[in-house]
Parts: C-alpha cells; structure tokens; sequence
C-alpha cells in the first residue's frame, strides 16, 4: 500500500484535487531520484504537443521557453528521497496568472482569494526484486469558491490531459533510470 511522506502531509494537508500516479522502475532508488531531478519533460512528444495547445492562448513572447518551469519553487522536504515543488497562479486562465513566488515561506504562507497554489511531489519506495518504485503526487488548493468553481471545471477537461503528462514524465524518468543503472553511472 502506497503511503504519502509525512512531509507532503504536514506541508500540504489541505487540497481541493489530489492526482497520484506512479511508475515500477528497473533501478535504484538513488538512480530514480537523479533522474527525477533531470528531468526534461519537453523531450517527450506527448508534453509538448499538450504544452503547445495550452499556449495557443499566449502570446508569442510568452511561450518562448518552458513557463512552468521558470514558475514552480523547489520547496524543501527534509528528504533526500522526496522532491517537492511548488507553483501558485490560476491555472483555468489561459495565461495560467502565475504568480512568482520567490521563497518556500511566500508559498507555504500564500493564501489570495481568487488564486489556487498547487504542489508536485516524487518520492520513491523499495518494490519488489529490487526495484524501486517512483510516485508522483499533486495537490492543489483553491482559495475561496470563485477559485474553486473555475478550478473544478477546468480540471474536468485538463484533468485527464495533466494525467497523460504525468505518465510522460514517469516514462522518460524510467528511461534515464534504467540506463543510468545499467551504465552504473
């Protein structure tokens, strides 16, 4: 039975979504969080076809580069085993309102009406014959119930999509885990 850290618990307990998905992988915990930290979600097509939809409301100069990454925060978690990430906006706008949010504190303390702030969590748990298993958690909070209206909707149509980016991500962490450990690098 999976279990969330206790870290994602404490600094997260409260959420109006909780999408949780997780990939068995062929590698060591410590290859499978290196590659977590790797990542580049823009080399799977299935990112960047998605990504590029969203930005069709965007103006040219706004999508030059990767917005969400520029946006989300590395939020400590007092483990080496759990990455977590923050990013505060609202999200059901097609520019997204990202606001930037510059330590963990101004996310931890971030409550504006009308926004929602949403964490990413990865974290790792032995599977069998040595395998390790990668979970992917995100939780978002919406403050106030114009928030949490326009939220549920545009969660019921990007829902399904952000699940299918999730599992793009999972599959190209996989990937790099698995040659890595292979390589023994």
């Amino acid at each position: 039975a999976m279990s969330v850290p206790e870290c994602v618990q404490r600094l997260f307990p409260d959420y109006n979504v909780r999408s949780h998905h997780s990939r068995v992988i062929d590698a060591s915990p410590v290859a499978v969080m290196r590659a977590v930290r790797e990542l580049d979600a823009s080399q799977s097509w299935v990112v960047q076809a998605l990504m590029s939809l969203r930005r069709l409301g965007w103006k040219k100069s706004d999508a030059a580069g990767s917005p969400a990454k520029k946006k989300f925060l590395e939020l400590p978690s007092g483990s080496e085993e759990v990455l977590l990430a923050g990013i505060v906006g609202r999200f059901w706008r097609l520019d997204s309102g990202f606001l930037p949010v510059l330590s963990p504190e101004e996310f931890h303390g971030f409550r504006r009406e009308g926004h929602a702030r949403a964490v990413i969590a990865f974290w790792t748990e032995a599977g069998a014959s040595g395998r390790t298993v990668l979970h992917t958690e995100t939780r978002v909070q919406c403050f106030g119930a114009e928030a949490a209206r326009s939220f549920r909707a545009y969660w019921v149509i990007v829902g399904p999509f952000s699940g299918l980016i999730r599992h793009a991500m999972l599959g190209l962490i996989k990937k790099r885990a698995e040659s890595a450990d292979t390589m023994n690098v």
